[in-house]
């Protein structure tokens, strides 16, 4: 328990974890101030806020499913293709922010109501077979954020391990405690909670700050009791994940003993993964470790391709939950090799 103190001591010591969370905490509070200028509390001079179908989509995207050009268009009817794709909310004069946008769904009259239609799959039909189609989940401003915030995640993991190898204080802690295998799995445990509670508190700030402008440059319209509940568990979900980012970026870090490895390795991941994956293994995409982790954030389905690559579609491949086991199993197999090697290899 001493050790697990010292190395959560340790961590909220670190002037680049306040630096860090200040910095993210002021780029919100831009953001924020600047939706505060271009949002307006007033309600819409007009009828309000109306439901409307493009005709124009509809007749488009109908034509393509009955042409096959579309397989993601495949089994479903006129409605549901109007439903789903073609229908917006027009309202030209409504400068409102709506506090449903922080979660998704954005001008609704019963928060409810829409995640329940939202969680109804559809069918795609691909190459004469009948597949289920991916639910995406929660995709508002703060789902997004909870995934862009794990970079943050990796940039304090990676330093947190990497910083020991470059100032030589590794080799002073095991003279303290020369058991290698508690050291490096208390500072695992350290490190994840560290990063639940960073991603938290980043969070729950941002939230707090987007429902603020909703109460003063916006409407509660929509919002009841399951919002909330939303709302809690998305930062919930994000804030074990960063937990798990965390820890892979410890484990990368300590693997090569050195900070900027784990960054860049994780970050370059984040930007190329998408690109790579579609151009060159999308067989592999239901694996690929951010897609897992904002599945599980947002409580969507992680997508798999089926088809050949000129008729290839989207489909389901498994929910929210198993996307979480996916992300745990990308950090604690670098982790468990980390641990090996640190047990059995010099430190310096």
């Amino acid at each position: 328990m001493r050790l697990f103190n010292v190395e959560l001591i340790r961590f909220w010591s670190r002037r680049i974890t306040w630096v860090t969370m200040a910095v993210v905490a002021a780029c919100m509070l831009f953001g924020v101030g600047i939706a505060f200028t271009q949002t307006s509390a007033d309600e819409p001079t007009g009828a309000g806020p109306r439901q409307t179908t493009n005709p124009d989509c509809v007749a488009d995207l109908t034509a393509a499913r009955d042409s096959g050009d579309d397989p993601e268009l495949a089994g479903l009817s006129d409605e549901e293709i109007a439903d789903r794709f073609c229908t917006f909310f027009e309202d030209s004069d409504d400068r409102r922010f709506f506090a449903t946008d922080i979660l998704g769904f954005g001008q609704v009259e019963d928060w409810s109501d829409s995640r329940e239609s939202e969680s109804q799959r559809g069918t795609i039909r691909v190459e004469g077979v009948q597949y289920e189609a991916p639910n995406f989940g929660l995709e508002g401003i703060l789902p997004g954020i909870g995934v862009f915030l794990l970079i943050v995640a990796v940039v304090l993991g990676g330093s947190y391990v990497g910083a020991e190898y470059r100032s030589g204080t590794v080799e002073n802690l095991l003279l303290w405690e020369p058991r290698r295998g508690r050291v490096l799995v208390t500072k695992n445990v350290a490190g994840f909670l560290s990063g639940f509670t960073v991603q938290t508190v980043l969070l729950v700030f941002f939230a707090a700050l987007l429902l603020a402008l909703a109460q003063f440059r916006g409407t509660f319209q929509g919002v009841d009791g399951r919002f909330w509940l939303d709302l809690v568990g998305v930062i919930i979900r994000a804030a074990l994940m960063a937990g798990c980012f965390f820890v892979l970026a410890m484990a990368i870090a300590g693997l090569a003993k050195n900070t900027t490895a784990a960054v860049v390795a994780l970050l370059g991941w984040f930007v190329v993964s998408n690109i790579l994956i579609e151009l060159l293994v999308p067989q592999v995409r239901q694996f690929e470790l951010f897609s897992n982790a904002g599945a599980f954030i947002g409580l969507g389905d992680v997508g798999r391709y089926v088809g050949s690559d000129s008729n290839r579609a989207l489909v389901l491949s498994h929910g929210p939950w198993l996307g979480a086991v996916v992300t745990a199993i990308w950090a604690l197999l670098p982790a468990g090799l980390a641990l090996g090697l640190f047990v059995r290899r010099d430190v310096t």
